[in-house]
């Protein structure tokens, strides 16, 4: 177990931006979790309308080790104050307390934002199951098990068959400027009995189409 001592500030835009894609790819580097980012995508990311608050933690070589990004939605009924971290430890600073330093700031963060709404604070974050030290360490916080996703993969060597669609229907390229709305309209009424379902805004729509992943 590695013990660092940090330095917590607040992201700082352009200045940033290297730094905290240098930090995605040392962790991809040992992850393999497909999370790699180029300077543009982040930016983009960062400037999500969600995006509540953005912290960075360095060493006293000042050199970046943590990243934690806290997204709140909207309130809507019965959820009031929902919040998700996004949270990146350089895989030489895990397993001491810097992923609870980080997970300390996100709550106490959404704790305000519930008070102002008074609301219940919730705040979702994730792991792969295969992060077996990062699954334990969140755990410790408190968090339980709500929802697990399965990835899907196939093999591109052999050919995809057409897909086979009813009478009167196509697939086409949606229009992302004049068919906005209607999107945004039929997304929402699909997923609007989902898990942790929060209704799609214009702002969100933009970020969506210009970084789809």
């Amino acid at each position: 177990m590695s013990y660092f001592s940090t330095i917590m500030r607040s992201y700082q835009e352009e200045p940033d931006l290297q730094l905290i894609v240098d930090l995605f790819d040392a962790c991809e580097s040992v992850d393999r979790l497909e999370l790699s980012i180029s300077i543009s995508q982040l930016q983009t990311e960062l400037t999500a309308p969600e995006i509540d608050r953005v912290m960075l933690w360095q060493d006293i070589q000042g050199q970046l080790i943590g990243f934690g990004e806290l997204s709140i939605a909207e309130p809507i009924e019965n959820n009031l104050a929902d919040g998700t971290l996004w949270m990146i430890v350089h895989p030489a600073a895990r397993g001491g307390d810097l992923e609870s330093q980080i997970m300390a700031w996100a709550e106490h963060r959404l704790s305000e934002v519930a008070r102002e709404r008074q609301g219940q604070p919730k705040l979702f974050t994730w792991s792969r199951s295969s992060s077996i030290d990062r699954i334990a360490i969140i755990k410790q916080h408190g968090f339980v098990e709500d929802r697990h996703f399965l990835f899907l993969s196939r093999s591109l060597s052999e050919p995809i068959p057409t897909p086979q669609l009813p009478a009167g229907f196509t697939i086409r390229a949606v229009n992302l400027e004049r068919e906005a709305q209607a999107w945004i309209d039929l997304h929402n009424r699909a997923f609007c009995g989902q898990w942790n379902y929060h209704p799609m805004t214009i702002e969100s729509y933009k970020i969506l189409t210009i970084y789809p992943n």
